[in-house]
């Protein structure tokens, strides 16, 4: 089944949530890059940059891309997620 936008965000954000409040809010960049980013087909991909984007504009996230992308929390992001 392909992953669309909202699958994506979802995605990403139980990550966070999977990890903890103890952890250092960034997904760890082995798992972004290797176990998501690397199993999504070229469609999603395209999709996954504008969940991300969407995610960055709705201020829950900070995003470095790159071979070993950086998906961080802000302050906004882990309220959310950790209460």
């Amino acid at each position: 089944m392909e992953k669309n936008k909202k699958t994506i965000k979802i995605d990403l954000l139980d990550k966070f949530r999977e990890m903890g409040p103890e952890a250092d809010n960034t997904l760890p960049r082995g798992w972004l890059r290797k176990d998501y980013i690397a199993r999504l087909n070229s469609h999603e991909r395209k999709i996954f940059d504008k969940a991300i984007g969407e995610l960055v504009s709705s201020g829950l996230v900070e995003y470095s891309p790159g071979f070993f992308p950086k998906v961080q929390l802000t302050l906004k992001g882990e309220h959310l997620i950790h209460v």
